[in-house]
């Protein structure tokens, strides 16, 4: 080979090599000119040592190179074998990551992104021409440019394989090269990976998924996240060739990804033997399982069926696994001899931290039911954990037997929860993520008040008739008498029980929200989101501070928001309780910004952790049945109002209910039916009559298509009038037909405070449609959308938009001071650098 450069420009070829990397070229050449250089290896020159500090990274661009980490590690005798009469501590030195580079590979650019020292040692197997790139310049433009880390290494599939139980200790830089050696592939399910009989060339793991295995005359194995498979039953050196069969089948259950991997480069690479490995991982799992007091009732062989709907992670850095405030959908389990730190509320104030050793568990109680959660949690560097998605049991249940689910175990606290939660799902129009913390009903003396009467009513009744009774004066009127104001007490005492339950305040982890209702007659609820209130009064006068209650009066932001409670039992109980929430929802936004900030900072730095949650996949949404049968096709026919809510990707348009548009058509149609009951009319006067009358039908027939045209008129006009909402803020539209006017006022979500529903009538009760206000503070004063079909829901789609468009508010605002975090570490570390100078020597 010729020992004159390919070119005399090594810049100008590197440039392009760069900029599928993300660099602009332009701005590439410019930061580096003059750090691009030429080099020449000879057949075993070195090209780097190993532990050296990175001061290039090198592009082959012909010939061969060899890599290799020298590891030392303690060869301690310990089978007290002696030498020479003498017991000998040994430090024995072993090659791992070994590997030949071919030409048009880069070398060194994994130990820049991950160490800054080089791994290994690299030396040249043939004749060699490199490009040397400078990394000083090359880091300053990876800073400016920091998406460029996502292509010049596979972090996405780092970042999973480092979540991987099998390869929790390898480092960065190694995981680097075994993600670039393994294949992630998608399989449908019930695809045969291997066959018993095949031989065992690839070591696999389910990256997302469930595989059985199965071997003959034993029950199926089932795999799930983060789980090895295809190893053989005994020990054997991956180097062996030919390899022996696998002895077992190996199946997927779902659609899965598989990351497979060479048996051989695996072990070249990492020194792993998967039959060492993998099998005591999943003992490790099988005891952790076996310890969690959930499952305590369950067979051996009942666990490991469970094991398989199951996820295994380890966690290499600090990394929430459960945080309170969200909603809890899984069981965690910490494995033996991992660590975690347990951060706990109570009464609205955090806790000391307090350090938790496996095996332990969290969350058993998503399982049964969705709940908020009131702890986080927090996995040490090194843990590893077991996850079991709610939706995952659910799906294990369907399969084995929904038996399994009343012969869990839960705490007492845990039991009492469920209780709690059961209690919660009376009320069909909370969140799922919402956890009821209070409801509060009115004082009994607010009860006694409302049946006064009738208690007034039914004692004299009974006094009058054992009176009467007493004289012998009872004839049949006075008992039809008796018996008649004797159902009126009885039906004003109903109303007044039905009355006094209908009305309540309820607190939930986000809003309050009070109701007012007469059964059948008419409905008000006002709600207020808990970081919009602003103060909360408590009044009490003599009678209250001698029974105990009061009157709360909870004011917004809103110029007319207020919702007041009188009639409340121990009304310092029911302000201290909005309070803690409020403080704990402060405290959940603080926690989700800095979990954003976490995320983005692990993305730009390469340290993402990838934890698939479910092993199973998304069931989709059924698909929407046309019905059938006549009962089905009558009641869609009858169905007046799916034509009022319109339902696009991410806007939904309600318009007024169609009974408002009959009452607008009802002068057009009343004159229309006069003007058809005429016409019918004249088919029974005498044709010299009915000539007579001609004029008249023709204004007859102006007359009704002036009234077809303002019917026209009027259904336009309604079904211009909209309410809409999306992601981001509310409309209301009043347009009139043709090129008239037209009116839009908007709000965006976050400005609304308060939130009414009004029923205000039987009828409104019947169809089912009211009136729902939207309160803001802002200059727009007040959104009233008038008269639209299921108010209730309407209000409920808004106030879950509401927190949508919050929780991606605060998440904006904590991702663009997570932007920019590392501009300022990057300066500070500059900063501080240059701040440490030679110190002037003090001479005698």
């Amino acid at each position: 080979m010729s020992t004159s450069p390919p070119s005399p420009d090594a810049l100008a070829v590197v440039i392009p090599l760069l900029v599928p990397w993300g660099l602009p070229a332009d701005e590439a050449a410019y930061a580096l000119h003059g750090a691009v250089t030429w080099r020449y290896l000879a057949p075993r020159d070195p090209l780097f040592i190993q532990d050296a500090r990175v001061d290039a990274i090198y592009f082959l661009l012909s010939g061969k190179l060899f890599q290799e980490r020298i590891v030392q590690h303690d060869g301690v005798q310990r089978d007290g074998v002696q030498r020479d009469g003498v017991q000998r501590d040994s430090v024995q030195r072993r090659a791992t990551l070994r590997r030949e580079a071919q030409a048009g590979e880069w070398l060194g650019h994994y130990d820049l992104l991950f160490t800054q020292h080089y791994s290994t040692r690299a030396r040249a197997l043939d004749p060699c021409w490199l490009i040397a790139v400078q990394a000083a310049p090359l880091s300053r433009l990876i800073s400016r440019y920091p998406r460029v880390r996502e292509r010049m290494a596979p972090l996405e599939k780092i970042g999973r394989l480092r979540t991987v139980p099998a390869f929790g200790r390898l480092d960065l830089t190694t995981l680097a090269y075994v993600a670039d050696a393994c294949q992630a592939v998608k399989h449908q399910a019930n695809t045969q990976l291997y066959t018993a009989d095949d031989p065992a060339t690839d070591f696999m793991v389910v990256d997302h998924g469930q595989v059985l295995l199965r071997r003959p005359g034993e029950r199926d194995l089932g795999v799930g996240n983060g789980m090895a498979f295809g190893y053989l039953d005994t020990a054997i050196s991956p180097q062996v060739d030919p390899p022996p069969a696998y002895g077992h089948a190996a199946i997927t259950t779902v659609p899965s990804i598989i990351f497979t991997f060479p048996r051989r480069t695996l072990f070249e690479l990492t020194n792993l033997t998967p039959e060492t490995i993998a099998p005591r991982l999943r003992a490790l799992a099988d005891n952790a399982l076996a310890q969690v007091t959930v499952f305590s009732d369950y067979s051996a062989e009942e666990r490991q069926t469970l094991l398989g709907y199951m996820s295994h992670y380890h966690i290499p850095i600090h990394h929430l696994v459960m945080q309170q405030g969200e909603v809890g959908d899984s069981l965690w389990v910490l494995m033996p001899d991992s660590q975690a730190t347990l951060y706990a509320l109570e009464s609205g104030q955090a806790l000391h931290p307090t350090r938790v050793q496996g095996p332990n568990f969290f969350g058993e109680l998503a399982l049964r039911v969705e709940h908020t959660l009131k702890s986080t949690v927090q996995a040490e560097p090194g843990s590893h954990w077991l996850r079991l998605h709610m939706d995952d049991f659910r799906a294990f249940l369907r399969d084995h037997g929904y038996h399994f689910q009343a012969r869990m175990k839960l705490s007492p606290e845990a039991a009492k929860r469920l209780g709690r939660e059961h209690a919660r799902q009376r009320y069909g129009f909370l969140m799922p993520e919402e956890n009821l913390i209070l409801f509060q009903r009115r004082h009994p003396l607010a009860l006694f008040k409302k049946v006064f009467f009738s208690l007034t009513l039914s004692t004299l009744l009974i006094i009058t008739w054992l009176l009467l009774n007493s004289q012998g004066w009872l004839s049949s009127p006075v008992y039809w008498l008796i018996g008649l104001l004797g159902t009126i007490s009885l039906a004003q005492f109903s109303w007044g029980i039905a009355d006094h339950f209908n009305d309540w305040l309820l607190v939930t982890n986000q809003r309050l929200v009070r109701q007012e209702k007469v059964l059948f007659i008419n409905e008000w609820r006002q709600a207020a989101f808990l970081e919009q209130i602003r103060n909360i009064d408590v009044a009490s006068d003599f009678l209250g501070n001698l029974f105990q209650y009061g009157e709360v009066n909870i004011r917004t932001a809103a110029s007319s928001g207020s919702i007041n409670f009188d009639f409340v039992p121990n009304p310092a109980r029911v302000r201290q309780t909005i309070l803690e929430q409020q403080s704990a929802r402060q405290q959940h936004y603080q926690a989700s910004s800095k979990l954003v900030i976490q995320n983005i900072l692990e993305d730009r730095f390469g340290l993402r952790l990838h934890l698939p949650s479910r092993v199973l996949p998304v069931v989709a949404a059924p698909t929407i049945r046309i019905a059938q049968t006549w009962r089905e096709r009558a009641r869609a026919f009858l169905n007046f109002t799916r034509h009022l809510e319109i339902r696009t990707a991410d806007r939904i348009i309600w318009r007024k209910h169609w009974f408002m548009l009959l009452g607008r058509l009802s002068p057009p149609g009343f004159v229309l039916l006069v003007i058809l009951a005429i016409l019918i009319g004249q088919a029974y006067i005498p044709d010299d009559l009915r000539r007579l009358i001609t004029p008249l039908d023709i204004a007859l027939a102006l007359l009704g298509l002036i009234m077809a045209g303002w019917a026209a008129w009027i259904v336009t006009d309604w079904r211009n009038d909209t309410y809409e909402i999306d992601s981001k803020q509310i409309a209301d539209v009043e347009k009139k037909p043709l090129f008239f006017s037209e009116q839009r006022r908007t709000a965006l979500l976050g400005e609304i405070e308060n939130i009414e529903v009004n029923i205000p009538s039987p009828l409104h009760y019947l169809l089912n449609f009211g009136n729902v206000r939207l309160q803001t503070a802002a200059s727009q004063g007040e959104f009233s959308f008038d008269w639209v079909p299921d108010p209730r829901g309407v209000a409920e789609e808004v106030r879950r938009r509401i927190e949508i468009y919050r929780y991606e508010q605060e998440t904006n605002r904590a991702r663009q001071r997570a932007q920019e975090l590392p501009d300022w570490f990057e300066m500070y570390n500059r900063l501080g650098a240059d701040s440490i100078l030679p110190q002037p020597r003090l001479d005698s």
